[in-house]
């Protein structure tokens, strides 16, 4: 029992922190996730943000190019269909790179964003989707949202 203890020290500081955002008016903050930061406009349109990392969890593996590879590899797979790629940034100072998918879904075009960034210790993620008329409706409050990412 002790050493499942150890073993899971590293996962356990990684909880504490939080990812955090901004809310846009218009969205809704679930104020009960302790695990994620997530929130919804009133059409469907979602936003979630994590952590992953802390201590050694991810240690050696916060390459942000990697982590888009391989997210990119695993969306592509299923179907989604890369749009546009760019860099962004936090107020925080962390750059990092957002993408936008698409997708059909049950005849109707979704769209589908991973935004990622690393502080050097910790790698963040956001994403977003909905409907393509959604998701440009809120496309520039998730932007505004993604600028005020910090760990908590």
């Amino acid at each position: 029992m002790r050493y499942l203890f150890i073993l899971a020290l590293p996962l356990l500081l990684a909880a504490c922190a939080t990812a955090r955002m901004d809310v846009p008016a218009g969205f809704a903050h679930f104020d009960k996730e302790q695990s994620q930061f997530l929130m919804a406009a009133a059409d469907g349109f979602m936003v979630r943000a994590r952590i992953a990392g802390g201590g050694d969890a991810l240690a050696g593996n916060l390459d942000i190019a990697l982590w888009q590879k391989e997210t990119d590899g695993f969306l592509t797979a299923r179907g989604y269909i890369p749009a546009t790629k760019r860099e962004v940034k936090t107020g925080g100072g962390m750059t990092g790179t957002l993408t936008e998918y698409t997708i059909l879904y049950n005849g109707e075009e979704h769209r589908y964003a991973v935004a990622l960034f690393s502080d050097g210790k910790q790698l963040f993620t956001v994403e977003a989707g909905g409907s393509a008329a959604s998701f440009e409706k809120h496309r520039t409050q998730v932007e505004q949202a993604i600028a005020t990412l910090r760990a908590e």
